[in-house]
């Protein structure tokens, strides 16, 4: 039978898990390109440091491969964070985080 405190529970969980994912930072940098994510896979900062030479599309292939490491890196960052407030086990699905 479902419990409504057990719900309540659950929603409490999730309000601080997204509160958290929030204020989680990843940093990661190739070449030039420096970006900072949160655990919810937004860019919060952009840095780019001037190099001689470096052409558009060397920075916008920086860019990319900085961008999905980013992600990647705040994927799992974020799994640890859920499993840490919640005690939940969350399985290793692709695209669940």
């Amino acid at each position: 039978m479902f419990q409504f405190e057990e719900f309540g529970r659950i929603i409490g969980d999730l309000t601080r898990v997204k509160e958290a994912l929030k204020n989680l930072r990843i940093e990661v940098t190739e070449g030039p390109i420096s970006l900072a994510l949160d655990g919810l896979q937004e860019v919060v900062r952009v840095k780019i440091k001037p190099e001689k030479g470096l052409n558009v599309a060397q920075l916008a292939t920086q860019i990319a491969t900085c961008f999905n490491k980013g992600v990647a890196e705040s994927r799992v960052a974020a799994k640890e964070e859920i499993e840490r407030i919640t005690g939940w086990n969350i399985p290793n699905i692709p695209g669940l985080i």
